[in-house]
């Protein structure tokens, strides 16, 4: 029997999709809220429920709601065995090793929800053609839950592009178009 981790799915690399830049710290984080974890960098959202992508127990999901990770400290605890949540961060051991991340404090992340439940009530609609940054979808499966398989939705000139399952998981990702100069 193999050692029992109590982390996040290191193969859900959500830190890939956190903004790279200062002018968005926000976005430099995971946040999680209800029961998901949330990753942007303004051209794709990521939505995965925590107890799909991790193996904490509701209590540990609970105390994560409302806080922020930096994405560089998500990267690291990913190394680790088992993770335990606290109020001001996560503490993290593997055998001997022990490393604490703490929670970013004074920022406030958007809405994402209200973003998601924005592009979900477009329509969806047969297009012609549609720009996309392929590293970005490629960050989307690399971050997305189980995103080897998913349905693209397509809600609109200029509108996010949705990625979702068959109904077997709740997670979910937006990528937004882009132009494409010929």
């Amino acid at each position: 029997m193999g050692k029992l981790r109590i982390n996040f799915n290191k193969n859900v690399r959500m830190d890939l999709a956190c903004a790279k830049d200062e002018l968005r710290p926000a976005l430099g984080c995971i946040y999680f809220k209800d029961g998901y974890a949330y990753a942007s960098d303004a051209h794709i959202l990521i939505k995965n429920d925590i107890s799909e992508i991790s193996t904490l127990d509701q209590e540990g999901i609970e105390k994560l709601d409302g806080k922020l990770l930096n994405a560089d400290s998500y990267k690291n605890l990913l190394k680790y065995d088992k993770i335990s949540i606290s109020d001001d961060g996560i503490e993290c051991t593997k055998g001997g090793d022990k490393a604490f991340f703490y929670f970013a404090e004074n920022l406030e992340y958007p809405d994402a929800e209200k973003l998601i439940q924005g592009v979900l009530s477009e329509n969806i609609v047969p297009l012609p053609q549609i720009g996309l940054d392929l590293e970005l979808t490629n960050t989307i499966g690399k971050a997305l839950f189980e995103a080897k398989q998913t349905l693209m939705s397509f809600r609109g000139i200029g509108k996010g592009i949705t990625f979702e399952h068959n109904g077997t998981f709740k997670s979910m990702a937006i990528q937004m178009p882009c132009m494409i100069n010929n």
